[in-house]
């Protein structure tokens, strides 16, 4: 298995494991702080290193674990499931960079999914499509899974060039779905990436 489709699956656990490092205890958020705190407004767009995309109004750039370049997380959310606010946990989005390597782009997705189903092997995938974001190739993959006894659903949109992947990890509570889909999808579709 490509070293790089581990280490982004690798990612996507740790993240959804120690999420509440970086985000919210007691409401006040802890860890290192971004750099430039600025109201969010929902027209709000960020540049980063190789990309840019809107960030959801009430949404705010908390700290990266390696891997990621940004990543940002619901300041206004509630959490009411007790194993979730026992992790801090929050709904969040991360964007992570890979690439191709020798893999074709079917080659590369089916990687990432066989990945996911070994490290949890009840996952279920409850949704795939394709579509174009920024005129580049993109997957949604929709899927929900258990973890330290909380249910989440996530989405991974994996937009992928000539040989540069750029994958978008949104990750919320499964019985918070409904309340994150369109943002989850709009946000995804936000995504520019800079021309080099």
């Amino acid at each position: 298995m490509k070293k790089h489709a581990i280490l982004v699956i690798v990612l996507i656990i740790l993240i959804a494991g120690a999420i509440g490092f970086y985000l919210y205890k007691n409401g006040k958020l802890i860890g290192p702080k971004p750099e430039e705190e600025t109201p969010q407004t929902e027209q709000d767009i960020v540049t980063k290193d190789g990309f840019s995309l809107k960030i959801p109004d009430g949404w705010a750039e908390v700290a990266n674990p390696q891997g990621a370049l940004m990543t940002a997380v619901d300041t206004n959310e509630v959490i009411t499931d007790v194993n979730a606010q026992q992790l801090n946990f929050r709904s969040y989005f991360s964007v992570i960079p890979d690439n191709l390597g020798d893999k074709t782009k079917e080659q590369y997705y089916q990687e990432i999914k066989d990945s996911l189903k070994q490290v949890f092997p009840d996952i279920l995938f409850s949704r795939e499509d394709t579509g174009l974001v920024d005129n580049k190739d993109t997957y949604f993959l929709e899927a929900e899974f258990n973890q330290e006894g909380v249910d989440f659903r996530v989405l991974l949109a994996i937009n992928m060039g000539e040989s540069d992947v750029w994958i978008i990890s949104f990750n919320t509570l499964k019985s918070s779905w409904d309340n994150y889909k369109d943002i989850f999808y709009n946000t995804a579709e936000s995504l520019k990436l800079n021309q080099t």
